[in-house]
């Protein structure tokens, strides 16, 4: 599991293999919580326009244009009551918030697509949004804090020459629905698997056989690392499972450190395989517990669609650094692990996808593609090269397939977030 951590050696060599197998009006909702988005701005609001074919989101300042300005307020009652655009293409808007709550305010078109977008608009604040907005029905949607959803009434843009924005299509939870079923539905056989390499791995432990010890112990964290989408949804069973040492008192040899990163220490670290029995008991515990709590838990669909991107983000940063390193060198086998679990939640997406950006998944599989053959030719014979045996030219080769396929999976978690606005295209 990709979990930051401390760092530890990555030694020069190879290990071996492993076996990876809405109307005008109000609408009340709950109080929104507080999951982690992108492009999130602390302490500011953030002013969201998309731009061009590519349905992108450009972050503003609100820097007025020539047209005139308009006041769209936000009140306790009422959101932009009574506005009105101005005539012609170009248009900016001081929203004015006065509802005395924090919330997100969303210019929505015809067909209920967000064309520009305010976040984090504190009480009392007010931002400009300049768009060009060609012909059309729009409207604005205030989303406020421990507030109901409302909507303002209807404006027309005549006379305008500006091309119409593709605005991103709003996404459900009704929409993400059935990925997510999918999603729950693969990581269960996946426990499994990770229970049965767990129990092969005791059998090699306690025969002493550590060359065969460490080659289950891949198979079973390589079995973890493709489950990479649901770990949030784990809590301290997660932890307890792929947890590393960092910020533990102890370190190393604190009680808390346990799971998959603690055998890999005790295998490369030459402690007696006697010793890490309990580690290993302990192990197969944890995941049989999570395997009979798996049904109760959810995975939030926002993160579903983030995890496209993070998996591989993680890897980058943790596994291809060696900071999650405890001994086994197998960031090439645990980021390769890494590319199957994202290429899973990737095409569970790619129906979703490919109605916002048609070409993106497309070029995202080419991309995991690429990214694969590199990860590779880092194992011959079976066995995995460490980061240090690796040849320079092949990390380099790793390093920019991730680089270029992140780039282009970054635009998952956008086009998919679960917007409040959709609560108001019905």
């Amino acid at each position: 599991m990709s979990e930051t951590g401390a760092s530890g050696g990555t030694p020069d060599g190879d290990i071996p293999d492993g076996d990876t197998d809405t109307p005008d009006g109000e609408t009340p909702v709950p109080a929104r919580d507080g999951r982690i988005r992108r492009q999130r701005v602390i302490g500011a609001a953030l002013v969201l326009v998309v731009a061009g074919a590519a349905g992108w989101f450009a972050v503003g300042h609100g820097r007025a244009t020539a047209a005139a300005h308009h006041n769209i307020e936000i009140t306790p009652t009422g959101c932009a009551p009574g506005w009105q655009p101005a005539a012609g293409s170009a248009q900016s808007f001081v929203i004015v918030n006065k509802s005395g709550r924090t919330g997100e305010i969303y210019l929505l078109d015809t067909n209920g697509g967000v064309v520009g977008e305010i976040e984090g608009l504190g009480p009392g604040v007010q931002r400009t949004m300049s768009v060009p907005l060609a012909n059309g029905v729009y409207k604005w949607l205030c989303v406020m804090t421990d507030m109901p959803v409302r909507a303002s009434g209807q404006g027309r843009v005549t006379g305008s020459t500006a091309p119409a924005v593709e605005a991103v299509l709003p996404v459900s939870e009704k929409d993400l629905a059935a990925p997510v079923a999918a999603y729950q539905a693969y990581v269960a056989p996946k426990l499994a698997d990770l229970l049965r390499q767990v129990g092969t791995l005791r059998g090699a432990v306690q025969a002493g056989d550590v060359a065969t010890a460490r080659s289950d112990w891949l198979a079973a964290q390589s079995t973890w690392e493709q489950v990479g989408a649901a770990y949030g949804s784990f809590e301290d069973l997660g932890d307890a499972i792929g947890g590393l040492p960092h910020g533990l008192p102890g370190g190393v040899t604190d009680a808390d450190f346990t799971g998959l990163h603690r055998i890999e220490f005790g295998l490369w670290h030459n402690e007696k395989p006697a010793s890490l029995l309990p580690v290993v008991d302990k192990l197969a515990a944890d995941v049989t517990e999570l395997r009979g709590k798996l049904p109760q838990l959810t995975i939030d669909p926002n993160d579903l669609s983030l995890r496209a991107h993070e998996i591989l983000e993680d890897a980058l940063r943790d596994h291809l650094t060696g900071s999650t390193d405890q001994g086994s060198g197998a960031a090439f086998a645990e980021t390769y692990a890494d590319l199957q679990g994202t290429r899973v939640v990737f095409e569970e997406l790619a129906a979703l996808v490919t109605a916002r950006r048609p070409e993106l998944p497309a070029q995202a599989r080419d991309q995991m593609n690429t990214l694969e053959v590199a990860l590779l030719a880092n194992r011959t014979d079976g066995r995995w090269l460490g980061l240090s045996a690796a040849p320079l030219a092949n990390r380099q080769r790793v390093n920019g397939a991730l680089g270029a396929l992140l780039e282009t999976l970054a635009a998952v978690p956008d086009l998919l977030e679960i917007r409040n606005a959709s609560q108001a295209t019905k």
